[in-house]
């Protein structure tokens, strides 16, 4: 029996036409869903393919469809026999409030075609997850699962769509210039772009503000004929959004739309600005080699949306096109999408088994997923076709060296290596050392590069590249050499001076690196990378008012951590007046940069602005009762009106910092009360002093390998005579597991909900003894004692060769000597701990024994 039923109160059940029946059972609905779909129906006699088209969805757990009767001159009989046939994976309902809603179908609410009834639906939906559809639009099996990739943390997702031939219903072109997205498109001036409501998908917590503006028309429309469209520049304001990009939703081009005459014309015409031609389906399959001509152009060019669009026009008719459906699993790939690609280039190789690229390709997108041995079947399937594929021998020989094979990985690699020495490809063998090195074979790196530098002794670009496999790897001195070589070959490559430059940072050399981040601006002065790097070793060297000014330049690296956000209202930085004016102040980067920076919120409120703060929601308890700030939003949701933003760490530029000038207060945050009782109780006491922990930070912070250390290497040197207390929220399985059979050190991680909670247990710790994570910003936030692990080459904020911090007037700063030596801080740490505490110097007793690519050059990636 299908899951289908009439979700209505007792009142809403007897306004019900006849025949409308109840299915199901109301139970289903206390699971949430995977994903819910809202429908107000509105056109019975054209739904049939609307629902169908729900119940066909592949690849996304249990749905949810609800669908709104905004009137009932249909045949709800027919409705009803819709519902019943719905599929096991789909719970349907039926809500009818007994008159209609929308005021063009005699109700009393100013909306177009079921508007109101989306915003009740969506509401009602019990899922995350939200998309719609309108009765007489449908979608491909495929579109959730798109969509669903494509938010991925985001707010919102949207598809592309598909004009349809009303007759024959074939698809006649992908509306490029109509649905395209935000800032895109014929509405772009009028209404910033436009998403068509049915190739929408949002992330319902993040978007619960505006679920209300379905109803409402835009200012000015007596009509009311446009309600929704306040949705979609609600949706740009506030939040990026993830696009699939490729159509999977249908539309029928209609002769009585208004706009049937343009939307026909250019389902004829070629676009202007290089856009592909739209063919008309008779004509397909004869342009289908034309189609895959302007794809392959558009791939070489990087442009994936367009060329996936191509493609999927060729598969609709010729669903057997093996290297349209190739090409298609490879755009996949560079998507990161690799289920995706298994299944479009398992599709290839079904219509060509003796195909070794299929295979080939099959096997990397395999690998990506972390199956190791079908990966491997994949490259052998592939070599028995061709042998002479290097590329598949370097892919071969990386995923024999991940299953601890290194005696056929190394024989794969010298296979891939010796093919393209033999033709002489110097290219290729630095292309494939780029590969490598983009996959982390560091060490296959600089062999390839190596082998190509053998064919040709004088490409620059390839000393380039090797130099950052070798600074990579650590072994500076031979990176250095390699940087040499490549300019003395050619001394205008940019990046090779701004690598130089970071491979003299590991040195401390920082002399030399500002030498070569110079000669590199030189050459580009619109390097924002150099720019950015450089106004880190500014700020390290204490030369605040340039450092802070070039780091500005953060919001133009291609991958900086947190995206510029484009509000329309201005950006602050100190000069206008604010007095009587709302200011946002928006966090950035990492928790610790919102705890070092949000100590200028109150010299903001000084100024006589009204401050509203948008953080990550797990600092929500522990900053929102900062003085001057007036409101706090959680990001993601929706912000209230304001005239003025700043991110919170440009305010040390706005206030023109210096070294001698940072407003360094013993304590700017404060816990709260009734949660430090709390821990209290729970931490109990036994008279010893109380050391609270923190020995790693996150593992995808990009410098973790030099900020983090492990349980393992600290633990030796804990003196006995402590309470010791982890303060990490996130422990690595290695460091749990030696965690969990050492009772010495009390572990709350799983009770650590938010930053309220750590802030509350750091306030009752006597010592905090932490590396450069987020815990080593709270504890000297807070004013406790916090003694500061630091690298070799410190983050900027540390400065350089002091133990104090103007930032943090109650900490103490313990500084590598040598690169990663980090027993050699841990002692001094141990020893000033048992000088502090008294405790007893016994040696030999502690913790842990008992006691209480592109081919060319590369860029290397500076962390912060």
């Amino acid at each position: 029996m299908a899951q289908s039923f009439i979700l209505s109160i007792a009142t809403i059940m007897q306004a019900l036409p006849p025949g409308w029946t109840v299915f199901g059972k109301t139970a289903d609905l206390q699971k949430p869903f995977d994903v819910a779909v809202v429908m107000p129906a509105v056109r019975f006699r054209e739904i049939d393919r609307a629902v169908a088209s729900v119940y066909a969805q592949t690849g996304v757990g249990r749905i949810q469809l609800l669908v709104g009767v905004d009137r009932t001159d249909g045949d709800p009989e027919r409705l009803i026999a819709l519902l019943e046939a719905s599929p096991e994976h789909v719970t349907t309902s039926l809500f009818y409030p007994g008159y209609p809603i929308s005021l063009t179908h005699g109700g009393m609410h100013p909306a177009d075609e079921g508007g109101v009834l989306r915003s009740v639906l969506t509401y009602l939906a019990n899922s995350r997850y939200v998309a719609y559809l309108d009765d007489d639009n449908w979608w491909d099996p495929t579109h959730l699962k798109d969509l669903l990739l494509a938010v991925d943390g985001r707010s919102w997702a949207f598809s592309l769509r598909w004009f349809v031939d009303p007759e024959s219903s074939q698809p006649l072109c992908i509306d490029d210039w109509e649905s395209v997205g935000p800032g895109r498109g014929i509405l772009a001036p009028s209404q910033g772009g436009y998403v068509d409501l049915n190739c929408l998908l949002v992330d319902k917590p993040a978007c619960l503000p505006w679920i209300g503006l379905w109803g409402q028309p835009l200012t000015g429309d007596d009509t009311a004929m446009n309600s929704g469209n306040n949705v979609y520049p609600y949706l740009q304001a506030h939040s990026t959004p993830g696009e699939t990009q490729n159509p999977t939703a249908f539309c029928v081009l209609k002769p009585k739309d208004s706009m049937y005459d343009v939307r026909l014309r250019n389902c004829n015409e070629k676009r202007s600005g290089g856009s592909r031609p739209v063919v008309l389906p008779a004509r397909w399959r004869a342009n289908a080699g034309a189609l895959m001509e302007n794809a392959e152009s558009h791939l070489t060019q990087g442009r994936l949306a367009e060329a996936g669009a191509l493609l999927q026009e060729i598969i609709r008719t010729q669903p057997d096109n093996g290297a349209a459906l190739h090409l298609l699993g490879t755009i996949a790939v560079r998507q990161e999408q690799y289920q995706k690609a298994t299944e479009l280039i398992g599709k290839a190789i079904e219509t060509d088994p003796a195909n070794a690229t299929f295979h080939s390709d099959h096997g990397f997108a395999m690998q990506c997923l972390g199956f190791l041995q079908v990966a491997l079947q994949s490259y052998e399937k592939a070599l028995a076709i061709n042998p002479d594929l290097a590329v598949t021998h370097l892919n071969r020989g990386n995923v024999l060296k991940m299953q601890g094979n290194m005696a056929e990985a190394n024989a794969s690699y010298d296979s891939a290596a010796e093919l393209l020495r033999q033709a002489g490809d110097a290219e290729a063998l630095h292309a494939l050392g780029t590969m490598a090195y983009e996959h982390k074979e560091y060490e296959a790196a600089v062999e390839l590069m190596n082998r190509a530098l053998e064919v040709d002794p004088k490409r620059a670009a390839t000393y380039s590249d090797r130099g950052l496999a070798l600074q990579v790897l650590g072994r500076i001195d031979e990176a250095l050499e390699s940087y040499d070589r490549a300019l003395a070959l050619d001394s205008a490559i940019a990046v090779t001076h701004f690598n130089r430059g970071n491979a003299f940072r590991e040195l401390r050399q920082l002399d030399k690196v500002l030498e070569n981040y110079d000669r590199a601006l030189s050459l580009n002065p619109g390097y924002a990378d150099v720019h950015w790097n450089k106004s880190l070793e500014l700020l390290t060297l204490g030369r605040y008012e340039e450092g802070f000014a070039s780091y500005e330049w953060r919001w133009k690296q291609k991958d900086f951590a947190s995206p510029r956000r484009n509000f329309p209202q201005p950006l602050w930085l100190g000069k206008e007046d604010i007095a009587g004016k709302t200011i946002l102040l928006h966090s950035e980067q990492g928790y610790g940069d919102t705890i070092q920076f949000c100590r200028y919120i109150p010299m903001v409120a000084a100024r006589g602005a009204r401050v509203v703060l948008e953080a990550e929601w797990q600092m929500q308890s522990l900053v929102q009762k900062i003085p001057g700030v007036s409101a706090f939003v959680a990001k993601g949701l929706a912000l209230p009106e304001f005239d003025l933003h700043c991110p919170l760490v440009s305010l040390a530029l706005a206030f023109g910092t210096t070294v001698d000038t940072v407003p360094s207060v013993p304590r700017y945050l404060e816990p709260d009360p009734e949660r430090v009782e709390y821990w209290e109780h729970l931490l109990g006491r036994n008279g010893k002093p109380r050391v609270g922990l923190a020995w790693s930070g996150k593992a995808q912070h990009q410098n973790d390998r030099n900020r983090s250390a492990s349980l393992a290497e600290l633990i030796e040197y804990l003196p006995p005579g402590f309470q010791y207390v982890c303060l990490q929220k996130e422990i690595r399985d290695a460091d749990r597991q030696l965690l969990g059979s050492c009772p010495h050190i009390s572990d709350y991680s799983d009770q650590l909900h938010d930053f309220g909670d750590t802030a509350a247990l750091c306030e009752l710790m006597d010592l905090i003894v932490s590396v450069d994570t987020s815990v080593a910003h709270l504890g000297g936030a807070l004013g406790k004692k916090t003694w500061v692990l630091l690298p070799f080459v410190p983050d900027w904020r540390w400065l350089l060769d002091r133990d104090d911090s103007p930032w943090y007037p109650a900490s103490r700063l313990y500084r590598q000597d040598r690169a990663g030596d980090w027993p050699g801080v841990f002692c001094k740490v141990g020893s000033d701990l048992r000088e502090w505490g008294g405790a007893d110097p016994a040696p030999g007793s502690s913790i842990g024994d008992g006691g209480d690519t592109k081919v060319g050059v590369m860029k290397s990636k500076r962390r912060r």
